[in-house]
């Protein structure tokens, strides 16, 4: 009896002292941190998961070598550590983690991630649509979160530590405590202490997760990029297959929903369509589905299961393109919204994709995707669509669409700050865009990656059922750490990264990606206690600006911690 009332009094204090930003040495139910070896120059403490170093910032915080944090069973924790050095280089450093105890029960060392935060190249400030020209000079600003730990550190250039804490469905509720370490030359040079609450709550598996995170894929990227250097990665090979794997593997691993097709090219640019095209003499037309198939498989069996978005009866371009079988060549075929050409050549396709879902299994889960076509064009392309049948489920990103459009409407994406007219659909979401400065995916020193966080908050808050963007990983350049893609704001193109640009890329996650799953997390756990318990401070998040965005997550995370252990 005296240790069950010893843990619940644990329990209790770490949940309380959990729910700042950064605990400090003296934070109740911690212990006090261990002493750091002043005689080695290297300096550690832990900061807030939130905050972002830029290239030359340096740490001004009070330092503390504690790590408290309250968690559910099968959830992860998001531990931020920074490291510097006021001296000359020090070299020779390595980390160690040991696994975190609670009596005979443990979360084992294997659970436990460290990632070197690297500086990618970004933009000074975000801007609505695209950054000024000449673009401004790049800022370095940490968010990919690399294998490679900092064997040195250098004078004056602050290193940072991502560390991630995957808690077994398994473990028994409990205080769990042990350390991480610093070392130089294999000696012990600092010691952060961790102490992890593990309330009883279990958290879904992530494919469970009732959140819709919708983040749209572009596979065809890599091997385009793998191509500009010269090394051929044919599209839905072995190989292409096994660097998406590690890419796709982590958004499965965010609860993400949809599957992201192209049935023409032309969906977002030339190139990019998984269902070939063929044109005969005779006018008549053939599909062939074996690319479309094969990905389809590959993402389901990653656990990608829920809905399969084809782009699209219009994209951003309305050409058609195929392969003219009279004489081999591949053409373009230009067609106008709602004309009789238009109708015609579409309609026969979706009689052949329709044959073709059902035979597969996969009609009820496919979704006729749209991205923010005007509302009279997508009236003339729903009434072809009901032509053609009641049961296909029709989705749009977009905004100020008519009730008649919005009515037919399965799955409905508006832009943040618009609020939909009807709200007959079945999963209303939102999405942020380029239209956007805050809250955004930016990789600048404007952008707090609590912005991500605050999605499912607001999602929470708002009514709506999921977070929608449309680029998880649209690279469009060579150098695999510079998000300056075109002339949008760095990051707009991507939430990760990735390791290069050969056959054995993996993928880097990011900040950003992490803590939008963070707040997934805390969605889901909202959900489960009761969204009544939460009702203090979900007013904060109504607002479209993100205002203050880390006070208020912060807030709302502590809450979640003390709901949860209360």
């Amino acid at each position: 009896m005296i240790k069950e009332l010893f843990i619940y009094v644990s329990l209790l204090a770490v949940a309380l002292c959990s729910c700042s930003e950064n605990d400090g040495p003296d934070a109740p139910g911690t212990l006090p941190p261990p002493v750091v070896d002043e005689n080695t120059g290297i300096n550690v403490s832990v900061v807030s998961k939130f905050k972002r170093f830029s290239q030359g910032e340096m740490f001004d915080g009070t330092a503390s070598t504690v790590w408290s944090d309250t968690v559910w069973q099968n959830d992860r924790a998001y531990g931020h550590i920074a490291l510097w050095t006021l001296r000359d280089d020090v070299s020779g450093i390595s980390f160690e983690a040991e696994a975190l105890k609670n009596y005979e029960n443990e979360i084992p060392v294997e659970n436990i991630c460290l990632r070197s935060v690297a500086k990618v190249a970004g933009d000074p400030i975000p801007s609505v649509d695209a950054q000024p020209l000449p673009r401004p000079e790049a800022v370095y600003v940490g968010d990919a979160l690399v294998e490679d730990l900092p064997s040195k550190l250098t004078a004056h250039e602050l290193s940072d530590i991502w560390v991630t804490i995957n808690v077994p469905e398994s473990c028994p509720a409990g205080l769990y405590t042990g350390n991480i370490y610093v070392k130089q030359n294999d000696a012990i040079a600092a010691t952060v202490a961790v102490r992890i609450l593990v309330a009883d709550h279990c958290l879904p598996k992530p494919s469970d997760w009732k959140f819709y995170l919708d983040l749209w894929q572009f596979p065809f990227q890599i091997s385009a990029l793998l191509e500009n250097e010269g090394t051929s990665l044919a599209p839905f090979s072995d190989d292409h297959f096994r660097i998406l794997e590690s890419f796709y593997g982590i958004l499965a691993d965010a609860g993400q929903k949809s599957i992201t097709t192209y049935i023409k090219d032309g969906a977002f640019n030339v190139g990019q369509t998984m269902v070939d095209w063929s044109r005969a003499a005779d006018g008549s037309w053939q599909f062939d589905y074996s690319k479309f198939d094969s990905f389809v498989e590959f993402m389901m069996n990653l656990g990608i299961t829920k809905q399969i978005n084809c782009m699209s009866l219009a994209g951003w371009n309305n050409f058609v393109g195929y392969s003219d079988l009279s004489d081999g060549k591949y053409k373009y075929l230009n067609l106008t919204i709602g004309s009789e050409e238009y109708e015609k050549i579409w309609s026969e396709f979706l009689s052949s994709f329709r044959s073709h879902l059902m035979a597969k299994g996969w009609f009820d889960i496919a979704v006729l995707y749209f991205d923010e076509i005007i509302d009279e064009d997508m009236a003339k392309i729903v009434k072809l669509i009901r032509k053609n049948g009641a049961d296909w489920k029709i989705g749009v990103s977009g905004k100020y669409y008519s009730v008649a459009v919005e009515r037919e409407l399965f799955n409905y994406s508006v832009i943040l700050g618009n609020v939909p007219t009807s709200t007959s659909m079945t999963i209303p979401m939102f999405y942020t865009s380029c239209s956007q400065m805050h809250p955004n995916n930016y990789i600048t020193p404007e952008n707090s990656p609590a912005e991500m966080t605050w999605m499912a908050w607001h999602a929470l808050a708002s009514g709506y059922k999921g977070y929608q963007r449309w680029a998880f990983d649209y690279w469009q350049k060579q150098d695999p750490f510079d998000a300056r893609d075109r002339a949008n704001t760095a990051g707009d193109f991507s939430m990760i990264y990735r390791s290069g640009n050969t056959t054995q890329a993996r993928a880097v996650s990011s900040i950003r990606f992490e803590l939008l799953r963070d707040g997934i997390q805390d969605y889901e756990k909202a959900r489960i206690l009761g969204l009544n318990k939460f009702s203090s401070v979900l007013s904060m998040f109504k607002d479209t600006q993100a205002v203050d965005a880390q006070s208020k997550v912060m807030a709302a995370q502590a809450l979640i911690k003390q709901v949860s252990v209360q």
